[in-house]
């Protein structure tokens, strides 16, 4: 993963059709705290206005930046969606978000956005360009276990 302020590297599942939510957000970062990951699920909402329910997102304290080589995971079940860090159950989205349509993965790295909403974590004079995200291999399963290493 790329350092600096302003950059967002993600992986996450949305439908096939391409209206979302649901979505599985099976990694996001906000590079302006890199040792920080952010993981979430997404439901639809009857709220009026609002994209979503949902779960979070959860912040996960890594043991090592984010810019270091790391394996995130999502392993969709019946009974809920477990997401995993380094083989490591990080946290859990209870059945309401299991998704009800196939999906696919999508791996990014945005710049900027509307997400979050802190000057800190915006494209400053200490970001580097270009800036690129590495994936060592993206492996997704029928049955609902999917992998990213980057």
């Amino acid at each position: 993963m790329p350092a600096g302020s302003g950059l967002w590297p993600a992986g996450w599942l949305i439908p096939v059709e391409g209206n979302a939510p649901p979505e599985l957000d099976i990694l996001e970062g906000l590079m302006h705290q890199p040792s920080v990951a952010k993981v979430n699920a997404h439901k639809r909402t009857t709220r009026p206005g609002a994209y979503s329910d949902q779960m979070g997102p959860k912040s996960i304290t890594l043991a090592k930046p984010m810019t270091e080589r790391h394996t995130y995971g999502a392993h969709v079940k019946t009974d809920g969606v477990d997401f995993y860090i380094d083989g490591k159950l990080a946290t859990q989205a209870d059945a309401s978000y299991v998704p009800d349509r196939p999906m696919y993965l999508i791996c990014n790295l945005a710049v900027n956005g509307s997400w979050p909403r802190d000057a800190k974590a915006l494209v400053n004079d200490q970001t580097k360009f270009p800036a690129t995200m590495t994936i060592h291999a993206a492996r997704l399963w029928e049955g609902g276990l999917s992998w990213l290493s980057v």
